[in-house]
């Protein structure tokens, strides 16, 4: 018993010689470091994209070029509606943009890809939804959301030069 006596008289004694201990980084006040923020990320674009082509072919004449995989908000990524390599012939495609709110339906049929065929540039805004930017000749960037649920991005496959305005082009130009 006299031991433990002696033991604890001497714990008590170096604490008074020791200095106190300060952390070697400094704290963030209020930062407890037990929330963290989970990373923010698009959904596949895939479910988003349709084809079409007017008649309607058996065989189906465009393709959309897309990344796989979720993208990490902030980003930035392209697809393209072009024709299928090897397939019946068409003079270009269309892109056509149902927003989630107006305009209800944009067509971009500008030719800025590969002579005839459409890129069209998608945001991964903070919310994990995709924001799709298209163009016409009088109307430079129109962009909106396109959710799975409300939108969609389909690439038509415009067959001939005569096809209707309403088809292959924006009907506003």
């Amino acid at each position: 018993m006299r031991r433990a006596a002696v033991g604890w008289l001497l714990l008590a004694s170096l604490g008074a010689l020791l200095p106190t201990m300060k952390p070697c980084f400094s704290t963030i006040p209020g930062d407890d470091l037990t929330t963290t923020t989970a990373p923010v990320f698009c959904p596949l674009i895939f479910p988003l994209t349709r084809i079409e082509q007017v008649p309607p072919a058996l065989t189906p004449r465009t393709r959309w070029i897309l990344p796989q995989g979720l993208t990490p908000a902030g980003t930035t990524v392209k697809i393209q509606c072009l024709d299928i390599a090897g397939g019946p012939a068409i003079v270009g495609t269309a892109a056509v943009v149902t927003y989630d709110s107006g305009p209800t339906t944009f067509i971009q049929d500008i030719d800025n890809f590969n002579g005839g065929f459409e890129e069209v540039t998608m945001f991964c805004e903070s919310t994990g939804e995709w924001n799709v930017m298209v163009s016409t000749p009088s109307n430079p960037m129109q962009s909106g959301i396109v959710t799975a649920a409300n939108g969609k991005i389909v690439c038509r496959g415009c067959t001939s030069p005569t096809m209707p305005a309403t088809f292959c082009q924006n009907p506003a130009g």
